[in-house]
């Protein structure tokens, strides 16, 4: 499924963007860009949402209760938060701290 989707992802923004450049109409022409955009941004989503659920599988894990206690590393925010929607609200041992990258 996560491969299909994201076929139907590049798909769509492939297409926006033809439609942006063939466009007679400007005002058409920047929806299709602003379409192309968020296309590309949602299949960046979902790509590391299913590098997030392969890795996961590959340690075993298969929800948050799995975790072992301890500090847990992501690569970026995307896939921490795919992560811990599953994490029980009503735990208070379970804390996630995030922080953007340092600048280099």
């Amino acid at each position: 499924m996560g491969f299909l989707t994201s076929l139907s992802e590049l798909f769509a923004e492939r297409t926006y963007e033809i439609l942006s450049r063939k466009s007679e109409n400007e005002e058409s022409r920047e929806i299709a860009t602003q379409l192309a955009l968020f296309e590309k941004n949602h299949y960046e989503r979902i790509k590391k949402a299913y590098e997030l659920v392969l890795k996961l599988k590959e340690d075993k894990v298969e929800t948050a209760k799995d975790l072992k206690p301890g500090g847990y590393i992501f690569e970026d925010k995307t896939k921490a938060r795919y992560f811990f929607l599953d994490l029980p609200a009503e735990d208070p041992k379970r804390v996630v701290f995030s922080r953007d990258p340092p600048k280099k």
